[in-house]
């Protein structure tokens, strides 16, 4: 088979260039996956950061089959079934100190983030405040494809190349106050919400305290919402429950998605503040929102048994010790490899910052290669826009990040670009 007779478009791939044969998989178990060619690797991408207990859990897939049996579909529209409303329920309890008052299911993490952007819009329309329309992301940021999410995202995704409406969106830096008060201070009477992704999903930097307590502090100011987008970094990825708990502002809606369901099935929800939930009941509104397949059984049923292993293999801790030895390994490779500029990220969602020899940013075809020498070397790593990108499941041992630090040190030994 070739590239031209492969059936399958996937997605963010360049189909002219694909080569099939080793690229499709046919097998996973653990934190090890096989492709058609027979050849084993180390996942350090968590599938695409969603695979969080590894392959084959025989919990999640005997409490998935259970629920199939049981009650295999039931929408959500005007009616509950009893897997989303047990979810909600102890979704609602996750978030220290509590506050929120329900759940919103969505599919994905991009219909999530949509889903989102409808509610901060209308709420400002609620509460009288109609010429609040404007979206707030920070630069490097991603929040999925989507005509929507697509927008907020704050890395170049090709939105202009599909006339997306990018009237209503601006973007800052994560570091620069500076950027955020010169923001405010021209268009802080028309902004909707501000989005947030506790470590950014473009290259792994961590969103720092000063941006988040000026961030607060202009809340104080003006009535906007404000979104922590933990689709990437929830459910323990970053060595806490929430990476938005250490925040110094409360949130008012989190999202939540990829390890919610350890990958096995698609979900995602929206956490929403007594506060908004009240906006909305008080003006006597319905929210016109919502998917087929949204608050699925059987996905349901696969977050609570991802929840259950969690707290039963406390692998929320077991996250962070992790991913303190993996960032200690490969500050050691930085030391060691002229071409390693830096480490960044938290817990298990960290990145390898690299560099040309003439010291210039890597091009996506050189990144491409990185990725390629990291794989040949037998792991799968992802490209990230300051180099490589590892979002190793939570339940790799010490043994896992050794071997993963000896594929990227073989790796980048080759120094080809």
């Amino acid at each position: 088979m070739t590239s031209a007779t492969y059936p399958v478009w996937l997605p963010m791939t360049h189909m002219p260039a694909f080569t099939p044969a080793g690229r499709t998989l046919v097998s996973a178990e653990g934190v090890r996956v096989r492709d058609d060619l027979g050849r084993s690797y180390l996942c350090a991408t968590s599938g695409l950061w969603n695979a969080s207990l590894g392959y084959g859990h025989p919990l999640i897939i005997q409490a998935i089959t259970r629920q199939l049996e049981r009650l295999s579909y039931a929408t959500l529209f005007r009616a509950g079934n009893e897997p989303a409303l047990r979810l909600a329920e102890r979704l609602l309890q996750l978030v220290p100190g509590g506050g929120f008052g329900r759940v919103f299911y969505s599919v994905s993490g991009g219909t999530a983030v949509e889903t989102t952007m409808k509610l901060t819009r209308r709420y400002q329309r609620l509460t009288h405040r109609p010429d609040r329309k404007i979206i707030v992301g920070l630069t490097g940021s991603y929040h999925g494809t989507q005509y929507g999410s697509g927008t907020v995202s704050g890395q170049d995704i090709g939105q202009g190349q599909y006339g997306e409406d990018l009237r209503f969106v601006r973007h800052v830096p994560a570091s620069d106050t500076e950027a955020l008060h010169a923001l405010f201070a021209t268009e802080g009477e028309r902004i909707a919400a501000v989005f947030i992704e506790p470590v950014l999903g473009g290259d792994s930097t961590v969103v720092c305290p000063e941006f988040l307590s000026t961030l607060a502090k202009l809340r104080q100011q003006h009535p906007f919402l404000v979104v922590a987008d933990e689709i990437a970094t929830g459910i323990g990825r970053t060595g806490t429950m929430l990476a938005s708990e250490t925040w110094p502002l409360r949130p008012d809606f989190i999202l939540l998605s990829k390890a919610l369901t350890a990958g096995y099935l698609p979900l995602a929800i929206t956490l929403v503040t007594d506060r908004v939930c009240q906006v909305f009941d008080d003006a006597n509104t319905v929210f016109l929102n919502g998917e087929t397949q949204s608050g699925n059984p059987a996905a349901c049923a696969a977050a609570l048994a991802t929840l259950d292993v969690m707290a039963e293999d406390g692998l929320v801790d077991h996250a962070g010790a992790m991913g303190k030895l993996l960032k200690d390994g490969l500050t050691g490779l930085a030391a060691r490899h002229p071409l390693v500029t830096g480490v960044r990220g938290k817990g298990m969602m960290l990145a390898l910052d690299l560099r040309t020899a003439d010291d210039r940013a890597l091009s996506g075809a050189q990144t491409a290669d990185a990725v390629e020498a990291v794989r040949s070397e037998g792991a799968i790593v992802y490209p990230s826009a300051s180099g490589l990108g590892l979002r190793p499941p939570l339940v790799y041992t010490p043994q896992h990040v050794t071997e993963l630090l000896d594929c990227l040190d073989r790796a980048l030994e080759q120094a080809w670009w």
